[in-house]
């Protein structure tokens, strides 16, 4: 059932122990029954890495309840090894992403901004943004006040994102 809320009717998450040290969390997508009496209804397994800190297990499984809203698209979505290597060299080398399309790739960026403007939002880098760029302030500081990664936090902070997230809430890229 998709709808405008995404298309799970349940998110369920888990601690797993996974021996690959580059996938910090997954998300699956199944049907199951919802209760007695309610059918079945569609859900969503969140897996993160339990090797993961607490900042690191807050911004995968933020990125990944967003992905219960952009793969509604079966698309979008990895669904076997041959999407998963693809989507890893995809990742790893950011010069390829721009030869071809790929959907899974375009989700996991929009998934990643989306998990960093939820939990360090732009009007809160606005209010650390002069002290930050005096040197008054760390990304390791904003790493622990907002419970992100801290390469998060220091992308947050670079000039050109902050740019870049001030004009699509303008509607500057956003094309429609």
């Amino acid at each position: 059932m998709i709808e405008e809320r995404g298309f799970a009717d349940r998110i369920v998450w888990e601690a797993y122990d996974f021996p690959a040290r580059n996938i910090a969390a997954q998300v699956s997508f199944y049907q199951a029954p919802l209760g007695l009496y309610a059918g079945d209804g569609d859900y969503a397994r969140i897996q993160y890495s339990a090797g993961l800190n607490f900042c690191w297990q807050r911004f995968a499984v933020c990125k990944e309840m967003f992905h219960c809203i952009l793969d509604a698209d079966a698309d979008n979505r990895v669904t076997g090894m041959d999407t998963l290597l693809k989507l890893s060299e995809l990742l790893v080398s950011e010069a390829s992403a721009t030869l071809e399309e790929f959907a899974p790739h375009d989700t996991e960026q929009i998934a990643e901004i989306l998990a960093l403007e939820t939990l360090f939002p732009l009007e809160l880098r606005g209010y650390y943004k002069e002290d930050y760029n005096a040197g008054l302030i760390t990304d390791h500081q904003l790493a622990l006040r907002y419970r992100i990664p801290e390469e998060y936090a220091r992308i947050g902070m670079y000039s050109n994102y902050i740019k870049g997230m001030e004009n699509l809430r303008d509607g500057w890229l956003i094309t429609l």
